[in-house]
């Protein structure tokens, strides 16, 4: 009888045993399959991040070969692709960009800087727009920019100007005020545009010649736009979409207005003579 007793006691504290290791071995398949799954989850997003980085790099790229091309000479928008040897150590990182023309220009002027519209071939009515409203620090009744305007014409060679200025507020500086008209500049009070206050209109004649308009702020900086039916291009918009690893993408877009004379050009006197300038 006691060694009967001593058997079933053996039998029932090995079982007990067997239990304690099966809870051990389940705890620890447990906690491995959760790090191994943290693991490969840090591992993947490690990869992702890598990848993200490196389509963004190569669509920065896109653009830094799109800013090196002469875009003065793409006479249609496209698509060009990355050159075959630009990322060799790594076929699976590819850059592609789109260049499109632009017949609108936006943009926001400093006082007293200078901005310059393409007129070259053009003739028609182009809309001014100026004074940004969502802007306090633009749209402030009393300091809203006002507007001188030189048309650049050319006439077989022969370059001449025409000024005009307009307020978008009552001042007395002898401008166009605010709802008159000086040929061919209109002033509109009312802008039908919601995002800006002021509005004018410019008439462009086909015997004017004209190449350009510059557009000048005065006394505030003001947001500009100008549009108008059949204008040439204002601007390039470059868009590049980089590649890695055939899963990451990013896209890079860029805006590039043509190329434009200084503001000090505004300043600068001419001679109508023939006799060479003498102090």
């Amino acid at each position: 009888m006691p060694s009967s007793k001593i058997k079933l006691m053996s039998i029932k504290e090995s079982g007990q045993t067997a239990v304690f290791v099966f809870i051990l071995l389940l705890v620890g398949l447990t906690i491995g399959l959760s790090l191994s799954t943290r693991t490969i989850k840090d591992l993947q997003s490690s990869t992702n991040s890598d990848q993200s980085s490196r389509a963004f790099a190569a669509a920065e790229a896109g653009v830094e070969e799109a800013l090196r091309q002469n875009l003065a000479t793409i006479t249609a928008s496209g698509t060009y692709s990355a050159p075959a040897a630009k990322f060799p150590t790594d076929n699976l990182t590819t850059y592609s960009y789109t260049v499109a023309k632009s017949p609108t220009f936006t943009q926001t002027v400093v006082q007293d800087n200078s901005v310059q519209i393409n007129l070259s071939g053009f003739s028609g009515t182009l809309n001014v727009y100026w004074v940004s409203t969502a802007d306090t620090t633009e749209n402030t009744g009393g300091s809203r920019a006002s507007l001188e305007l030189t048309e650049v014409k050319n006439s077989a060679g022969v370059f001449t100007l025409s000024k005009y200025a307009v307020n978008a507020d009552p001042r007395s500086n002898n401008f166009t005020p605010t709802g008159a008209s000086d040929s061919p500049v209109t002033n509109l009070a009312t802008s039908d545009d919601a995002k800006y206050h002021n509005k004018l209109t410019v008439s462009v004649a086909s015997s004017d010649n004209a190449v350009s308009l510059r557009l000048r702020p005065l006394y505030n900086k003001t947001t500009i736009n100008v549009t108008g039916s059949g204008l040439p291009s204002q601007s390039y918009v470059i868009t590049s979409r980089g590649v890695a690893g055939n899963t990451a993408t990013r896209v890079v877009q860029v805006t590039r207005a043509i190329p434009s004379l200084p503001a000090i050009f505004d300043y600068v006197l001419f001679n109508g003579s023939t006799n060479p300038l003498s102090k």
